[in-house]
């Protein structure tokens, strides 16, 4: 059974309405401690002092103990929100967050999010494995905050299996 939950809120108003509804639909949650994370103030784990620099994305974690610094070494307000959730779950746990935070600086992502393939006369080209419209605009807003200029996406729709009667 579940003593706390982490749940993801980035603002106020969508906090209160789940909290309230969790609280009303399911009455073991007055059991259960309902930890958010996000950009709201009034977020257990909040993010504060979002910039991009250095290609990455910075900001300071703010928890009910205190303050830890944080540095992703890819840009993208989405993936701030990913980190503070994953490093608020580390400390929810028990775990040491400001260890996490400096792994976190050092993880280069995975293949086809938001990888660099090349620099050339001042265009940095990103190959991303974005194909639906959340991902698709996630990744366009890293590449708008994380580099100076224009964005220009070019997109390829995800291929789909050949159809049954073509076998």
């Amino acid at each position: 059974s579940c003593s706390r939950c982490l749940f993801f809120f980035n603002d106020t108003a969508t906090t209160e309405i789940y909290t309230l509804s969790l609280h009303a639909a399911l009455p073991i949650t007055q059991h259960i401690d309902i930890v958010t994370y996000g950009f709201s103030p009034s977020a257990t784990w909040r993010i504060e002092s979002l910039e991009h620099r250095d290609g990455g994305v910075a900001f300071d974690l703010i928890d009910p103990t205190g303050s830890t610094p944080v540095f992703l070494p890819k840009p993208g307000q989405h993936l701030a929100s990913n980190a503070a959730g994953v490093l608020g779950l580390i400390g929810e746990s028990g775990y040491d967050v400001a260890a996490a935070a400096v792994a976190l600086a050092g993880f280069a992502g995975v293949k086809r999010r938001y990888e660099i393939k090349a620099r050339v006369a001042g265009v940095t080209i990103v190959d991303d494995y974005a194909h639906h419209p959340t991902e698709v605009t996630a990744t366009i807003g890293a590449a708008a905050f994380g580099g100076s200029g224009r964005v220009i996406a070019l997109f390829q729709p995800p291929r789909y299996p050949a159809a049954p009667e073509s076998r």
